[in-house]
């Protein structure tokens, strides 16, 4: 694209408001499509879909046969995520807690101030490995509608740039470089690199 790449961190429900005030361009962040969303910020094609997930302490795991359980118990999300929107709506008598990362979150599990974080698959796969033996996934347990497409975000209205985006995304997946590229990283982060 003839432009240098300029990589900034923000907090997760920054992320849109950051966009639409044009601080950035892109938003590559595990930005999952809504229709709501959708009615503030344009997205790409889709580049991975993940499954969003319970994670426990590790020798509580045993204690989750059902989704019922999660509604006795202090849950904790990413602030302004599908992941909040989905535990509001599905758990409304539900004790759950809101933070800005998602390393915060697993903390405060590890900590015993949260019984349960909600995250998406590729996250949590990344922190159990990170936490060998202290957490665990209830991988048996899956909210109805708790599938979310991964794009790209970017302001509304920006069509070149939406087009150069998609034309990179769409040639990754159908090539298989998406599914290397997820691989590779989540390898990397296994290497503790």
């Amino acid at each position: 694209m003839g432009v240098d790449l300029e990589v900034s961190e923000h907090a997760f429900n920054a992320l849109i408001p950051t966009l639409q005030s044009g601080k950035v361009d892109l938003v590559i962040a595990g930005m999952s499509y809504t229709d709501e969303r959708a009615e503030q910020i344009d997205f790409s094609s889709t580049y991975y879909s993940t499954v969003n997930q319970f994670v426990v302490s590790a020798e509580a795991v045993n204690q989750f046969n059902s989704l019922e359980d999660f509604s006795k118990v202090k849950i904790g999300v990413l602030k302004a995520s599908v992941q909040e929107q989905l535990i509001a709506k599905q758990y409304p008598e539900a004790d759950y807690v809101a933070m800005n990362k998602n390393g915060d979150l697993i903390e405060a599990l590890k900590a015993g101030k949260l019984d349960a974080v909600f995250m998406d698959n590729i996250v949590i796969a990344d922190f159990i490995y990170q936490n060998a033996g202290l957490i665990a996934a209830v991988e048996e347990l899956e909210l109805e509608g708790g599938s979310f497409d991964k794009a790209v975000a970017l302001a509304k209205g920006n069509s070149e740039l939406l087009e150069v985006v998609n034309k990179v995304i769409d040639e990754a997946v159908a090539s298989g470089e998406m599914e290397g590229i997820v691989q590779a990283n989540i390898a990397l982060v296994r290497e503790g690199n």
